[in-house]
């Protein structure tokens, strides 16, 4: 619960940085209300998203689980739709990165070939830099001026062989 509050305050305060209206405080699957413009969708109907915990050290045969829920997933994407490549806006780590998916993952909702990546933690804090870990939150980027995009899919890289696979959502 803590993490959660701290999360909440995190995304508020970056929310009054960037000029936008402070974040609803309820676990909702839509992106709806935040603002006409920078406006991600496609978390509708999910619950939470489940990873293998593909973090460095950890044992295969005991290998756990890491879930992500919608708020933190929310959070994510959109500080990604913040941060066009190439530009001032870029947040540390030069993230968001275009994902050149050469996997050939398949996101049935995201068809455009703009895809972008932006770390999601495990542990619930924003990224600010540094080590991005194994799991990104892949959108699809529909205007950068209006910073509007579509939530595709999150990822987990393979500690071995880095290559990225698709995380599974789970119904509550």
């Amino acid at each position: 619960m803590a993490h959660l509050v701290s999360y909440l305050l995190h995304l508020t305060l970056l929310n009054l940085a960037f000029g936008l209206p402070a974040a609803k405080t309820r676990f909702t699957a839509t992106f709806d209300g935040i603002t006409a413009r920078r406006t991600l969708s496609g978390l509708s109907g999910r619950d939470t998203i489940v990873c293998p915990d593909a973090r460095e050290n950890q044992d295969e045969s005991t290998k756990d689980k890491v879930r992500f829920e919608n708020a933190a997933i929310e959070a994510a994407a959109r500080q990604g739709l913040l941060a066009q490549p190439g530009s001032s806006d870029a947040n540390p780590g030069g993230y968001s990165i275009e994902f050149e998916n050469q996997g050939d993952i398949d996101f049935k909702d995201c068809q455009n070939e703009d895809l972008y990546q932006y770390p999601i933690l495990a542990d619930g804090r924003m990224y600010g830099g540094g080590d991005p870990g194994p799991f990104r939150v892949v959108f699809q980027v529909d205007d950068w001026k209006t910073r509007e995009g579509k939530y595709c899919g999150i990822l987990y890289q393979m500690f071995e062989s880095r290559s990225f696979m698709h995380c599974e959502d789970e119904r509550a």
